[in-house]
Parts: structure tokens; C-alpha cells; sequence
């Protein structure tokens, strides 16, 4: 399936069109309850360009899609992740080939009242 995903055995759940748009439910392999969502819209030769990616468990707050891009970046949201590593793609949306420009793995960080509420006692 998709190596951008990560996910080599992937298995795709439902599909929601309409307007020239598509959301595609991508699991990690078959079985999985973790799902990706994304979406997609059609490009002005027919193809599908992704617009973007959700998670249940990332959520980006910042930026937004389509929010303009400037030096440096700051991403903001929040995860579920192993040894709280993430690893992020900038791509070039406008771009006809969805190019990725940027690349970074990142170290979540986690205030201390977050902390609290996610752990249980």
C-alpha cells in the first residue's frame, strides 16, 4: 500500500465521495481498529490529489489546511504515540504531484497537566 503512510500491509475501509471529493479509511493491516482517514479531491485531469490526513490518534491543530506556510513552522495538536515520537511530511498541496518539501521527526511534549489527565492512577 502506501510507504508515505508507513503502512505496508494496509487495509482500506470505507470510501465517502461526492463533489469531486473522497475521504478513504486506511488501517495499518487488516483486523486493525486504528484508522486513518484521507482526503482526497479530483485534480483537472481526473486524478486524485490528497488534501490531507486525520487520525484517531493525531489531531493537527496548527496549521490548518490551506493555512499559508511561513519559516520557521510551528505544528501544534495533540497524539498517541510510541515514546512520544511523531514523524511529519510537509507536502506541496498546489504542487501537481503532491511533492513533499519537508521532512522532520519530532519529540512530543507534554505539560504536566496533560500528563496528569492522560495517565491513569
Amino acid at each position: 500500500m502506501s510507504p508515505s503512510l508507513g503502512m505496508t500491509n494496509a487495509h482500506l475501509g470505507q470510501t465517502t465521495t461526492g463533489g469531486g471529493s473522497a475521504t478513504v479509511e486506511i488501517f495499518p493491516r487488516m483486523g486493525a481498529t486504528t484508522r486513518t482517514g484521507v482526503s482526497v479531491v479530483q485534480d483537472a485531469n481526473g486524478g486524485w490529489v490528497v488534501i490531507g490526513a486525520a487520525a484517531d490518534e493525531i489531531i493537527v491543530d496548527q496549521p490548518r489546511p490551506g493555512d499559508p506556510i511561513t519559516s520557521a513552522l510551528t505544528v501544534a495538536g495533540r497524539s498517541v504515540a510510541f515514546e512520544a515520537q511523531l514523524g511529519l511530511q510537509l507536502r506541496d498541496g498546489a504542487a501537481a504531484r503532491n511533492e513533499r518539501v519537508g521532512e522532520n521527526q519530532l519529540t512530543a511534549l507534554v505539560s504536566r497537566a496533560e500528563r496528569t489527565r492522560c495517565l491513569p492512577r
